[in-house]
């Protein structure tokens, strides 16, 4: 059974054809255009020739073979990708579009509305000068004393 969104792809891209055929092209889509918008997230964080090798990486994991077959896995990672994009580029409204479309296609999707939250809440504590690898982590679990209290 699947959310409403894969098949509703599966008929833009079967139209009239056989719905198999459809399914399997808007697989082979989807997962080759998770190719950009990884590359493009890995670039928020490294170089080119990095988030370059990160992005074929990706692809070439053994995982990714359920990308390539007619699953919803290819559109559920291609909004998952473009949804972290989005928000890390704090465009939250577009992000938050995103993550509705991702959770129309798998229930996890729903998830991503706390990466949201995160992303707003450490944008808004940044601009009050905190540093954003810091923003969430408590002072006294910066320490090198901190995993001898556990």
């Amino acid at each position: 059974v699947f959310l409403p969104l894969y098949p509703m792809t599966i008929r833009l891209f079967a139209g009239k054809g056989d719905l198999f055929l459809g399914a399997f092209l808007a697989s082979q889509i989807f997962s080759l255009a998770c190719l950009p918008s990884a590359y493009e997230l890995f670039r928020l964080d490294r170089d080119r020739k990095s988030a370059a090798a990160c992005a074929r990486i990706l692809y070439l994991l053994p995982g990714t073979a359920f990308l390539r077959v007619p699953m919803s896995e290819a559109l559920f990672l291609f909004l998952t990708l473009n949804t972290v994009y989005q928000a890390r580029k704090k465009r939250y409204l577009a992000a938050s579009l995103l993550s509705a479309l991702s959770a129309l296609t798998r229930s996890l999707g729903i998830l991503l509305l706390a990466l949201i939250g995160i992303e707003m809440l450490l944008d808004f504590l940044s601009k009050f000068g905190q540093d954003r690898r810091q923003a969430l982590v408590p002072r006294y679990q910066r320490s090198w004393r901190y995993p001898l209290a556990l």
